[in-house]
């Protein structure tokens, strides 16, 4: 906002001025103030927008002055001053001076939070809200919302609720206001109550919506004809997309005797396959075409399910060009029946994976995963999901590592919230088993769950191994691994619960075996085995139908055995991350028009983001894919001399490169990194900027094509 008021001080005085004395001196004057006039430690300031004026006989307009900080001069913490004083200087004039304000905003962050999910007209309410310091975790008091209590919540939609407190950083959460149809009973089933053993009848069931509709279809958790299982008081859930979902009671008394076969059920589970899609003989990886007709043959002739762990899509050229669309042609064709939702499907944004999904045959999990601020799970994603096979019903809850989002790039993680799954699981394995009728219920975890291989149990997931109150049976039967890339299983807990992980590049594929016994009117998990089979050498025919798919999409995939250069020796992951960095500061330096003309002096790259050693000879974009999957844009960091030293020592457990003699402007220079790090990297930074149409990839084919590696 301009400073009117301010203005027209200035030229009150002036008018004074000229007109009560002779001015022997021409003065400055300032006609408008800066666009910004309140900075954070850490920021430029700028002169944008500020007007001065020479008042002398006449007012004349100046452009060529000085100021003191000068522009772009980046405040410090000494600097922090409510009335820090800028000053205009020019030869032959006296100088004249404003105020800025120089901050040190605190973080603070949500420890909990309040009801995010109102009906049209409630009342908002805070309750529950806990607002902590970031640092001291010492909860805050003083704070005002943007929505305060007793707000009457009039409009639907998605509403952000911002939180602020002086020396703070403001920060938000997000509730949702609603108004969706309603399913009523109006006329209960004809029988409500029943033994153990009998079949659930629907018979004389009416549902109507709000205007008193009848409704027909909708679907109930437990369907005419399943058998009744558990003794006592169950809730019967009436679904429909689009409406409040609705239940009613029956009641099941002891006495009935439930016939049932025992059964067996196998399943098969890969996880971590970072796109490996072709077979690729020297780092024994299967390939999706030889797993693909392996995992059908199972499935013609074995009652089984197949599993995803996540972290399918991206690492590989055929299926980063098409964004994963391969892999998903792939996994439609196979038939699998869950995709665990991983942290490497948010590469590509949030758009990607709605696109993705639509496209599955199979529904995507993931139970505690919600966006910030809410509980508010996206629409693409299912928490759990229930198969009918062979005469059983399985229930699979799907979930996240709590805090999964520190694994993806801040951008898009600050949009979402990965909770302590425990709790969600175990209410949904109580549903599915309860209120379902599900014989077996599995947990599918994009998580390692235990710290490193086989040295210690999953304890953070013991309690999901024991039993229920509510059935007497355990929460759930098997649990399946993901993220941390271990081939690992055996069992754990309370009742030797089967685990499972099956390593990472379709190196492997993971199974799990179930004998099931009929006991007292349910099935018991009579016994259970897990392992892992290596897939290289178990999978050796090719499926036609998936192997097809490189040419269906050869014209977004190109040629990826092209050859970019030859090496001339094997390179390590961290010599390989260490020329990366080497090829991003020449790539910076060289293109001075794509990135303002700034000179960098210094280049980090996380080794994570490099994926694999890189063999000596041919170095085609398969390999460059594969070794440097993620399409991180380059980011040019400012920064001190102090921060330039950390960086460069290796305290921000990066790998880096320096070339040339820094030099200092307003005490900081510039390094370039990537999106990932410098989205996380607060302490080693005082600003930075994203390219976002410049990636590693980019700068490292340049720079190998270039001939100044040799």
């Amino acid at each position: 906002m301009k400073h009117s008021a301010f203005k027209f001080l200035g030229i009150l005085f002036t008018s004074i001025a000229l007109t009560s004395c002779n001015v022997t001196k021409p003065y400055l004057q300032v006609s408008e103030l800066p666009e910004k006039i309140t900075y954070e430690v850490g920021e430029p300031f700028s002169i944008k927008g500020l007007s001065v004026q020479a008042v002398g006989d006449d007012i004349v307009p100046i452009t060529s002055y000085k100021t003191i900080p000068s522009n772009g001069y980046t405040f410090t913490i000494d600097d922090v001053n409510e009335h820090y004083p800028v000053q205009v200087l020019k030869d032959g004039y006296k100088s004249v001076s404003f105020d800025i304000k120089v901050v040190n905003y605190q973080e603070m962050e949500i420890k909990s939070y309040p009801n995010t999910t109102y009906k049209l007209n409630d009342t908002f309410s805070s309750n529950g809200l806990e607002v902590v310091d970031s640092k001291t975790k010492q909860a805050l008091s003083g704070y005002t919302l943007s929505i305060k209590d007793g707000d009457v919540l009039d409009k639907l939609g998605t509403f952000i609720v911002d939180i602020s407190l002086e020396g703070y950083h403001s920060i938000n959460f997000t509730i949702k206001v609603a108004q969706m149809a309603s399913l009523k009973v109006k006329s209960l089933p004809t029988k409500v109550n029943y033994k153990v053993g009998d079949a659930f009848n629907e018979s004389g069931l009416v549902i109507v919506d709000n205007d008193n509709n009848e409704i027909e279809d909708y679907i109930l958790s437990i369907a005419t004809g399943d058998i009744l299982k558990y003794e006592g008081e169950i809730d019967i859930i009436v679904e429909k997309e689009n409406y409040e979902s609705t239940s009613f009671k029956i009641n099941v008394e002891k006495g009935g005797t439930v016939v049932l076969e025992d059964k067996n059920l196998n399943i098969y589970y890969i996880n971590d396959t970072h796109g490996c899609f072709q077979r690729d003989s020297d780092n024994h990886e299967a390939g999706m075409a030889y797993i693909g007709q392996y995992l059908k043959y199972k499935k013609s002739t074995e009652n089984c399910l197949v599993l995803s762990g996540g972290d399918m899509f991206q690492g590989g050229i055929e299926s980063n060009k098409t964004r994963g669309k391969i892999f998903v042609d792939a996994m439609n064709d196979i038939g699998f029946d869950a995709m665990v939702l991983g942290n490497h499907e948010f590469d590509w944004g949030e758009q990607t994976i709605i696109d993705r999904q639509k496209e599955m045959r199979f529904p995507l999990l993931s139970c505690n995963l919600f966006y910030a601020g809410t509980e508010n799970r996206p629409t693409w994603l299912e928490p759990y999901t229930i198969i009918n096979k062979g005469g059983l019903k399985v229930g699979i809850v799907g979930f996240a590592q709590q805090g999964l989002g520190s694994s993806i790039t801040r951008s898009i993680s600050s949009n979402f919230y990965f909770p302590n799954p425990i709790s969600y699981v175990q209410n949904y394995a109580e549903e599915l088993r309860f209120n379902y009728n599900c014989d077996l219920v599995i947990a599918a975890g994009h998580d390692g769950g235990f710290s490193s291989g086989y040295s210690s149990d999953a304890k953070e997931y013991e309690v999901l191994t024991t039993n229920s109150r509510k059935t007497n049976l355990p929460y759930i039967d098997g649990l399946f691994f993901a993220h941390d890339h271990v081939s690992k299983y055996g069992t754990f807990g309370y009742n030797n619960t089967p685990f499972l992980e099956s390593g990472c590049n379709g190196g492997y594929i993971g199974y799990m075996d179930f004998e099931l016994k009929a006991e007292n009117n349910i099935y018991k998990v009579k016994s259970a085995r897990s392992g892992t089979i290596n897939a290289y050498s178990a999978c050796t025919i090719e499926d036609k139908s998936i192997s097809a798919l490189v040419d269906k999409y050869r014209d977004v995939i190109g040629d990826p055995d092209e050859v970019i250069c030859t090496l001339p020796k094997n390179y390590t992951r961290d010599e390989f991350a260490y020329l990366t960095c080497k090829a991003m500061l020449w790539y910076v330096n060289s293109n001075p028009n794509y990135f303002e003309n700034q000179t960098v002096y210094l280049a980090t790259h996380n080794t994570g983001g490099v994926r694999d050693d890189v063999p000596a000879g041919p170095f085609t974009y398969r390999l460059l894919f594969k070794c440097l999957p993620f399409d991180n844009p380059l980011a040019i960091q400012k920064v001190t001399k102090n921060q330039f030293s950390l960086l460069l020592d290796g305290t921000a457990k990066n790998v880096a490169y320096a070339e040339g003699t820094p030099i200092y402007t307003n005490n900081v220079t510039n390094a370039v990194s990537i999106s990932y790090i410098v989205e996380y990297s607060d302490r080693y930074q005082q600003s930075y900027k994203e390219y976002f149409d410049q990636t590693t990839s980019v700068a490292l084919c340049e720079y190998l094509s270039s001939g100044l590696l040799y």
